[in-house]
């Protein structure tokens, strides 16, 4: 997931297109636990109680961080097909789980989004007044409710590392009330960074010293990065104290270096037509994001899981585990930050239909990111690309 992936969604509606009043039974409902990631996803899935008793699906994509209730899309039916479609639109790149709600905490939760977009001042979605029947009656829940969904909104903590990472997310993202999660509520002072804007923590490297967590963290604060160095003392697996040290800005260039991503790509020609081929492509886990550029379709694949933040050190790019970018113009690359990802997804390649319509024309390590520069740039042929910049 991205630690947030911003998306711009086609609302898929269905039959209720006006905010009528209509009686609905509750069925069934879950969420993403990957709000300390910065964003979830809910579900929510009604029966009529009408002659008709249509099935009525509702589906929530919340940002906690800067968009809040971002998209919003319903549909009315039983296919199943075009609900499992919504459904990895808009949740299958967050690399979480999907766990059950009851109805009280569905609607809590629905309230908790209004109260979230009024917060950061941002609008309702396209299409809210089919939710409008939830905003009331107003739901309110005892600390150890509250907690349990948290828990539910909130992926398991199996390392020592992920309250630290997910802590300081949350901070730097100015996102306080889940970084009150990770310290249980004891935390008098979490806000050690006034002087920041909200901001993603890009990397984030933990040391361990004498039972203390020393954190060198890099942030991209609109453009501009920074390194803060901070203390944590962990709890019962939680934030037991946070200290401040130091923060600086550093360059883009030194921040590169930060990260220091060596991608892997493999570029194949082909000679059908561009829309068969990306019809073509092989079937992974993760269900693929689309994105159109004016030489081609970048697809990309998230993981299904977030287990980059069990590690000591943290990279937010790390959740996707590969990309095929199809050219209007002849030619399929694929690239990976991770070698075995480059591999597996070759094997695929090699072994699905579209295998006799390509031609292998290399395979290529570079020292830093050139997918994306590539698709931005005016050469069409990913070879003489590279050729130009050599020069």
């Amino acid at each position: 997931m991205a630690n947030k992936k911003n998306h711009t969604f086609k609302v898929l509606q269905g039959g209720l297109l006006s905010p009528k009043e209509i009686l609905y039974q509750f069925v069934s409902a879950f969420v993403t636990n990957t709000r300390l990631m910065g964003v979830e996803v809910l579900y929510i899935h009604w029966r009529e109680k009408t002659l008709y008793e249509e099935d009525f699906h509702q589906f929530f994509y919340f940002d906690g961080e800067e968009y809040g209730l971002e998209n919003y899309v319903s549909y009315m039916g039983t296919d199943q097909l075009e609900i499992e479609a919504i459904e990895n639109l808009l949740a299958g790149g967050l690399g979480g789980e999907r766990v059950d709600l009851s109805e009280r905490e569905a609607r809590f939760l629905v309230q908790d989004y209004i109260r979230g977009s009024q917060r950061l001042g941002v609008k309702l979605p396209l299409g809210h007044e089919e939710f409008a029947f939830l905003s009331k009656p107003l739901i309110s829940m005892d600390p150890k409710e509250r907690r349990n969904l948290y828990q539910k909104e909130c992926a398991p903590l199996e390392t020592k590392y992920q309250p630290i990472h997910y802590f300081l997310m949350r901070v730097f993202a100015r996102d306080f009330e889940y970084a009150d999660y990770l310290s249980n509520h004891s935390l008098k002072e979490k806000d050690l960074y006034p002087e920041l804007s909200p901001c993603t923590l890009v990397k984030n490297t933990i040391e361990e010293v004498k039972g203390e967590y020393l954190c060198e963290s890099l942030l991209d604060v609109e453009g501009q990065y920074y390194i803060a160095v901070s203390e944590i003392i962990l709890k019962n697996t939680l934030i037991g104290d946070f200290k401040r040290h130091k923060l600086f800005p550093i360059t883009p260039y030194e921040a590169g270096l930060l990260i220091n991503r060596i991608e892997y790509i493999t570029c194949y020609d082909f000679f059908a037509d561009s829309d068969v081929m990306a019809e073509g492509l092989p079937n992974f886990n993760a269900h693929p994001f689309m994105t159109t550029y004016e030489k081609g379709k970048l697809f990309m694949l998230y993981n299904s899981h977030n287990d980059h933040v069990k590690n000591p050190i943290f990279k937010i790019h790390e959740d996707v585990y590969g990309s095929y970018f199809i050219s209007d113009y002849g030619q399929i690359l694929v690239s990976s930050f991770i070698r075995d990802n480059l591999k597996e997804m070759e094997l695929k390649i090699a072994l699905s239909d579209m295998a006799i319509e390509l031609v292998p024309q290399g395979r290529f390590e570079f020292k830093e990111p050139v997918l994306y520069e590539f698709i931005q740039d005016d050469i069409d042929d990913f070879l003489d690309f590279i050729d130009f910049y050599k020069e």
